[in-house]
């Protein structure tokens, strides 16, 4: 495995993740578990609240609570045989995702890689596409 060199600081939908880059890498790799978190934060859920939250009626009523829409960010573009993080061949999902890095806004397909040990990876092209 390649060790990395550096990290930049991505946020989606203004929730900011550190990605690691890898210029050995020609695509960029996403953890399952990092779309996983999207599935969850889209879902409305219970709150910790303190007694100026609680209306009148005692009951903190959950229809209220808007989750947080991510379909704008994530785009599924179907399965594609892919080269691993890990070096093995796989046939893997394939999400754009709509991020900003350093102050620009940047849409890139990203190999869905159960390998990774990092949330996400950018490979050389999206740091040739950042560095425009």
């Amino acid at each position: 495995m390649n060790i990395l060199q550096r990290e930049l600081f991505v946020k989606v939908k203004n929730i900011g993740f550190s990605f690691g880059v890898d210029t050995k890498r020609k695509r960029n790799y996403v953890h399952p578990a990092f779309l996983s978190f999207f599935n969850i934060a889209a879902m409305p859920c219970h709150m910790n609240t303190n007694d100026e939250m609680v209306p009148d009626d005692g009951i903190i009523h959950l229809e209220n609570i808007e989750p947080m829409d991510f379909s704008e960010a994530f785009h599924f573009c179907g399965k594609q045989l892919a080269l691993c993080h890990d070096n093995k061949l796989r046939k893997c999902r394939m999400y754009r995702i709509t991020f900003e890095c350093e102050g620009r806004v940047q849409t890139l397909p990203f190999v869905v890689d159960k390998s990774l040990t990092v949330s996400g990876l950018l490979g050389k092209v999206a740091i040739k596409s950042l560095m425009k």
